[in-house]
């Protein structure tokens, strides 16, 4: 009864492994057993935990709206995500599914999304692509794309893939808090602020 509480999926799992080996022979049962508990990894990580993070009042914490709708605050112009998974083929159409979901429902106001990256250990090349397309079509809608928290090994890939330029290395964090203290007041430029200021950025005294 423990594992039908905590994990319904697996309970059902045993009682069709179960049920399998008792009518149809014990070779037979454990090889679908194996054979179900693959299709559920499949689908497990095709379809990853994503959560919409907030900050939790008077302080620097930002945690999962739905696990504390009372505690947190959310912000117009930031939409600010975690991906609790590796990237790749797999996920790839589901990570971008749902993070233009999360931007329809946030409205026209986004400006910036901060994506917590700690959980995210690996990117592939075809999620390597969808990242490079997604930072493009963000672009041309006026919103940064920020990371924050990405690992060492989910760094090295940045920087051998080439998103560490299409993201810009300015736009890497430690700390969730951090990326969003340092998007918070370009968040309220206006847009011949943000022109002046880009153009400040390369601007070359020498010239």
């Amino acid at each position: 009864m423990e594992l039908f509480r905590n994990r319904r999926d697996e309970f059902f799992l045993l009682i069709a492994t179960f049920l399998i080996t008792l009518t149809v022979g014990i070779k037979e049962g454990i090889l679908l057993g194996v054979l179900i508990s693959l299709l559920l990894l499949v689908y497990r990580t095709s379809r990853p935990h994503i959560a919409v993070l907030g900050r939790i009042r008077n302080t620097d914490y930002f945690k999962n709206v739905v696990r504390f709708p009372e505690d947190t605050e959310t912000f117009e112009e930031f939409l600010i995500i975690r991906f609790d998974a590796q990237l790749f083929f797999g996920n790839k159409d589901y990570f971008k599914n749902e993070l233009q979901n999360q931007l329809d429902n946030k409205g026209t106001a986004v400006k910036f999304i901060i994506l917590n990256a700690e959980a995210i250990n690996y990117i592939d090349s075809s999620a390597v692509h969808m990242l490079r397309q997604t930072i493009a079509e963000l672009k041309q809608k006026g919103i940064k794309l920020v990371v924050a928290g990405a690992i060492g090994p989910t760094r090295d890939i940045f920087y051998s893939s080439g998103l560490i330029d299409a993201i810009g290395k300015e736009n890497f964090f430690v700390k969730t808090n951090e990326a969003f203290e340092h998007c918070k007041p370009l968040s309220h430029k206006t847009a011949i602020e943000e022109k002046i200021s880009l153009q400040s950025k390369n601007y070359d005294p020498i010239n």
